[in-house]
């Protein structure tokens, strides 16, 4: 059985930098360099315990500037008053006790009206957000440009709550 942390959530949208360590190297310097640019409209909440980070996400209030792949899909919901949820991460370590459906609950109680949509690249999270309340509502492939070669993604689906 896996061993209950307690957890408070906070925001740390003035101290993110306290999210960023504990994101995936490749993940961070997607986000960081940008930060300055959209923190007005984002909120980045943890999961810690005694001091230390153990799960977090974003919540986007508008199109994030290095968002223009999916620029099209995004428009319509930041339109209908949609927040985004992106980056939520678990720390390998705190992993199978429960805190990334834990983070989920805690926003969705902090703003009980509010609606949000995600997007994910793997289908079998759909496992992970249906128990939450999501549901999915689209697929849409994108070809992008990387490291010099087009890319043909396998794809993403947008998940609403």
């Amino acid at each position: 059985m896996a061993q209950i942390v307690l957890a408070d959530f906070v925001e740390v949208s003035h101290q993110a930098e306290r999210f960023f360590q504990l994101l995936p190297s490749d993940w961070a310097e997607c986000i960081a360099p940008y930060w300055p640019s959209y923190q007005n409209n984002t909120r980045v909440y943890i999961l810690e315990s005694e001091g230390r980070a153990l799960a977090g996400g974003m919540v986007f209030g508008s199109l994030p500037p290095d968002f223009t792949y999916y620029e099209a899909e995004a428009r319509p919901w930041f339109q209908q008053g949609y927040l985004y949820i992106a980056y939520l991460w678990v720390a390998e370590s705190s992993r199978g006790q429960g805190l990334g459906s834990l983070w989920m609950e805690e926003l969705l109680q902090l703003h009980p009206a509010q609606r949000y949509w995600l997007v994910i690249e793997d289908y079998l999270l759909t496992q992970f957000y249906e128990p939450l309340g999501f549901r999915l509502v689209s697929h849409f492939n994108k070809t992008k440009w990387m490291s010099g070669s087009w890319l043909a993604d396998s794809g993403c689906w947008l998940m609403l709550f």
